[in-house]
């Protein structure tokens, strides 16, 4: 895996943070932080299929997590020299299934529990936060003011077998939105 460590790697830095939380790797279905990174994406091409049905890009398959980030202004010196980055907003984009579990009885339940799971994400991330190597010589990535707008289920008529390989479960999708130093 390439390891990017110039001014743009933001995003690649908060993918190594998610891999490192437990609640990330329980919902990814994953044993550890680098089968995480396999699901953990910046980017995930859009697939279509041509006139006879077959898949020109494969998906990127639920469960999942798709990290994006807005643009980034940069201050500068007079004299034209880069200065200071005052903070980076990060969207990630969090797809899960909710488990079989005979305590989730209907809808309610289901988004009490991917709120759970939302929340200790939040809360590993900002226990993480701005420590360990996620790139020599660096920290993990300095998290502040977070934000989650809720999650929502995902309409059964948008699945498909290539993209799900848990059909038979609820599926849902959310954002957390940290700004990073």
């Amino acid at each position: 895996m390439y390891t990017p460590t110039g001014i743009f790697s933001t995003k690649h830095q908060m993918r190594l943070l998610l891999a490192e939380c437990a609640t990330v790797r329980s919902v990814l279905g994953v044993a550890d932080a680098a089968a995480a990174l396999a699901k953990i994406k910046t980017y995930a091409p859009m697939y279509f299929p041509d006139d006879g049905g077959t898949i020109l890009l494969p998906p990127f398959q639920y469960p999942r997590i798709l990290i994006d980030s807005e643009g980034v202004e940069f201050d500068s010196t007079t004299d034209g020299n880069l200065s200071d980055v005052q903070s980076r907003t990060m969207m990630v984009a969090i797809g899960i299934y909710v488990p079989d579990d005979e305590t989730i009885v209907d809808e309610s339940d289901q988004e009490a529990w991917v709120d759970d799971q939302f929340g200790n994400i939040l809360m590993e991330c900002m226990a993480i936060q701005g420590t360990g190597e996620s790139i020599p010589g660096q920290s993990h990535l300095c998290l502040m003011n977070p934000s989650y707008g809720g999650a929502t289920p995902q309409p059964d008529d948008e699945r498909d077998e290539v993209q799900d390989s848990q059909p038979d479960r609820p599926r849902w999708l959310g954002m957390l939105r940290f700004e990073v130093r």
